[in-house]
């Protein structure tokens, strides 16, 4: 898994230097029902971005970003689910 999360980060930092790589792995993975691996991504991150020094204000940035960053997807995905779900009910009723 070491070798998709530096290549996710490679990739990501080509494409601009300001994304924030590290919330769309984790909530990628979360999504893809592999939420054991979102402490590997933040490892990482916090290894190659805050150049291992998790008392940092960057190391904060990223552990906090990353929180608020899966917290905000679970609550979409939870909003849109439930409608989604009941309108598959609906139809299997009928």
């Amino acid at each position: 898994m070491a070798a998709v999360v530096a290549e996710v980060r490679r990739l990501a930092l080509d494409t601009s230097k300001r994304i924030k790589w590290h919330v769309i792995a984790s909530i990628a993975l979360a999504g893809s029902n592999v939420p054991e691996e979102v402490p590997a991504v933040l490892r990482y991150a916090l290894q190659y971005d805050a150049k291992a020094d998790i008392n940092s204000d960057v190391g904060r940035r990223i552990a906090r970003e990353t929180r608020e960053g899966l917290v905000k997807a679970g609550q979409l995905m939870f909003t849109y689910l439930p409608e989604k779900f009941l309108t598959c009910l609906e139809g299997f009723q009928r």
